[in-house]
């Protein structure tokens, strides 16, 4: 007989919650949501009761002999244990690989056999394996607590080997002692399945790690490990999305709702388009009255009918205090093709003169007007012009030009002014327009390249572009969108919904409340800190298909991440820019290997290039 035998926790099933004690953290907070005294008595406890119990190989009823009733006599153990294995139950899931390796094994008339140290019984086991697809009929279960015996002291195998005598036996396990040194050293075959948390998490959980948060963040990191493991997604880029991308996002939209349901706001209206991926987000993180939309609107959409005189001074105010307006600006935003030329190459003094034409501000003031009365029944169709509701716009940032124009569009509409709450904002712009905003991460001087990863790999979306509005034949406004603006990330942006919404259901499953906000926010702060400090952490092989170069911050004929030559990379070593879109992550693309030697070597080289500097303009 051939014996193909599997490890159960970590290999053939994964919690989503991560780590095992993570179960009895949440079990804790289940028991006593609204006392943290009690709740870490109880985890306390718990952590430690299957080493105070007296039984050599305890099971769960060994290990709840233990409990402490008169401390926790709010609830009586058989409950307890009841609700534990519950949560455990609803956590454990199957791993897909490992079920596919079961199949091909049964189906090659291996004798299938799933082993584990575990105090929990072989009838909860077999409907968990059973409820994953994993067990059927005529595979047998070995327990340590009802053989008494174990892998780790290798009797459980000893048990195996009498009991069936094999003539080949391969064990699949992820612990290097118990599932392979051991079963080895008895001369089975063994198969190490690896299902630990990747790079990224393991960093993340490093600088956590002592804080009183852990058992929090471990908690998320553990969905992004579960999600990882188990996802049915299989883009390049998906670890990518699933570790950075959903605690961000999620992040942020926690942040809003929270800020919105104590500042009184009842209705929050998202952007479009990079407001997609966050409105879905919302719909799920969203556990209060507050109403969640999503609004199409875009700058070409919102500056025209926005217009109030016309002046030269009123069209400079929508690019604010820093930039020059030009003839393109003009055309490309305000959609004025007719009466510019793209090829013009008007001078400020030409534009102001051209703009106090009349024939030419009457024209577009006509323009702005029709726009304008379309607008306004798209916003009264919308529930913008509701005075009686509170309520706020969500976009990811930069600028607030935007909201500036949403603004001046409420003021002629005699409706309050709403704020808007943003991902980030570029410091330089934040006093350029007369609006109020909230900023998420509010201490952020994010290089320009992330401006292209938020925009273009963050809030991938299958939208188009709205340049204005129409009635249809029912009277009902619809937004017109531009034929040629989709983004051709269509698969990237489904995927980034499918993780994100994947993430924010099993996070909302654990029903953590208001506590994993603040964990959530560290943990970004973390994974911002390695985008930008140890990009060399990243595969950003696998983000490098996405087109993250559309925005108009950035010149869109450079990669976003590109090969470089063997020049480049002793040019950058030497501590010299290369004036790409992402010079770090191009140099960790084309040499991984080396890529943390050569981005110190830059550093190093780069401060000691700017002191020369200097000192030379000193003297």
């Amino acid at each position: 007989m051939k014996i193909a035998s599997f490890d159960i926790f970590d290999t053939s099933l994964i919690r989503k919650c991560g780590e095992c004690s993570n179960v009895f953290y949440l079990l804790a907070h289940h028991l006593y949501p609204n006392s943290k005294i009690k709740a870490e008595a109880f985890y306390s406890w718990r952590l430690q009761a299957e080493s105070m119990s007296r039984a050599k190989y305890p099971n769960l009823n060994d290990i709840y002999e233990t409990y402490p009733q008169d401390v926790f006599e709010d609830f009586d153990k058989s409950l307890v244990m009841d609700l534990e294995c519950e949560i455990e139950f609803k956590n454990l899931v199957g791993v897909p690989f490992v079920r596919s390796l079961i199949d091909r094994f049964r189906k090659d008339g291996w004798k299938i056999l799933f082993i584990s140290d575990m105090y929990l019984n072989s009838n909860f086991l077999k409907k968990l394996l059973e409820k994953e697809d994993l067990f059927k009929d005529g595979d047998e279960l070995y327990v340590s607590a009802e053989y008494k015996a174990t892998k780790f002291h290798g009797t459980l195998y000893d048990i195996i080997y009498k009991s069936y005598n094999p003539s080949e036996w391969i064990h699949h396990g992820d612990n290097k002692y118990s599932d392979v040194k051991v079963p080895s050293s008895k001369r089975i075959k063994t198969h190490h399945i690896q299902l630990g948390f990747n790079t990224i998490e393991s960093h993340v959980l490093s600088l956590i790690k002592g804080s009183k948060k852990y058992n929090l963040a471990s908690i998320v990191i553990g969905i992004c490990r579960y999600l990882r493991v188990v996802s049915n997604i299989h883009l390049k880029n998906n670890d990518f999305s699933i570790d950075f991308l959903a605690p961000i996002y999620t992040s942020f939209i926690l942040d809003v709702l929270d800020v919105s349901k104590r500042e009184g706001f009842s209705r929050l209206y998202f952007l479009a388009r990079d407001g997609w991926i966050l409105y879905h987000l919302a719909q799920i993180l969203n556990s209060s009255a507050i109403d969640v939309r999503y609004l199409a609107v875009s700058r070409k959409s919102l500056y025209l009918p926005s217009l109030e005189i016309g002046s030269y001074e009123e069209f400079s105010s929508y690019f604010g205090k820093k930039n020059v307006m030009t003839s393109k600006m003009l055309i490309d935003y305000f959609k004025l093709s007719g009466i510019f030329n793209v090829t013009e190459n008007l001078d400020n003094n030409e534009l102001r003169k051209k703009l106090e034409k009349v024939d030419v501000k009457s024209e577009i003031l006509k323009k702005s007007t029709k726009e304008f009365e379309l607008l306004s029944l798209y916003f009264e169709q919308e529930g913008l012009k509701q005075q009686n509701v509170n309520y706020a716009f969500v976009d990811i940032g930069w600028k607030g030009s935007g909201l500036y124009a949403l603004n001046k569009l409420q003021k002629r509409l005699k409706t309050h002014k709403s704020p808007c709450f943003f991902w980030n904002t570029i410091k330089a712009y934040r006093n350029d327009f007369p609006i109020m905003y909230y900023t998420h991460n509010y201490n952020y001087d994010l290089p320009k390249y992330f401006i292209n990863l938020v925009e273009d790999y963050f809030s991938a979306n299958p939208e188009l572009s709205t340049i204005g509005y129409i009635k249809n034949e029912t009277g009902r406004i619809e937004p017109l969108f531009d034929v040629n603006s989709r983004l051709e990330n269509d698969e990237l942006a489904q995927n980034n919904l499918s993780v994100v919404s994947k993430f924010a259901e099993c996070l909302v499953s654990f029903g953590l409340g208001d506590d994993i906000s603040n964990v959530l926010k560290e943990i970004e702060d973390i994974l911002v800190g390695l985008i930008i400090k140890r990009p060399y952490l990243i595969d950003v092989a696998a983000i490098k298909h996405a087109d993250c170069n559309k925005n108009e911050i950035n010149d869109k004929r450079k990669e976003f991440i590109c090969k470089l030559r063997l020049v480049d990379v002793l040019k950058f070593s030497l501590g010299l820019k290369l004036n790409l879109l992402w010079d770090e992550a191009s140099v960790c693309y084309t040499s991984p290997r080396l890529a943390k030697k050569i981005l110190r070597m830059h550093d190093i080289n780069r401060r000691l290039l700017l002191s020369i500097r200097d000192k030379v303009l000193k003297y």
